[in-house]
């Protein structure tokens, strides 16, 4: 009596399976993250020595020379003085307009009321 080999795999070795396959990827975990962990002094020492150049090369300035300024760059000789810009306050002038205009409206709404409602 020969036996004919299950074609189907049960439960238990599927999920065995999906147990070694986890296990497989936690050591790819596992030694990308031991890798990491040895090239970080390295990491953090390129990121210091970045850092220190930037804070060098970002203070120092190059000195400035002394002496008459080169008349050559000088582009505003030869334009005419620009005007003088104006606040706004001087150039509007409705403000004042407005408070006239309110004033003779009320005068008006005075006399119309006294005229025709005091008789």
């Amino acid at each position: 009596m020969s036996r004919r080999p299950n074609p189907q795999p049960t439960p238990l070795a599927n999920k065995q399976r999906e147990l070694e396959t986890k296990a497989a990827k936690l050591q790819a975990d596992l030694q990308n993250t031991r890798q990491f962990l040895s090239k970080a002094p390295e990491m953090k020492a390129q990121v210091q020595k970045r850092e220190q150049q930037e804070l060098v090369t970002r203070y120092q300035r190059p000195q400035r020379v002394e002496g008459p300024a080169d008349i050559r760059f000088d582009f505003r000789k030869n334009t005419p003085p620009s005007r003088r810009v104006t606040l706004r306050k001087e150039r509007s002038k409705a403000p004042i307009l407005t408070f006239l205009l309110m004033l003779i409206f009320s005068a008006v709404v005075f006399y119309a009321c006294r005229v025709f409602l005091g008789k």
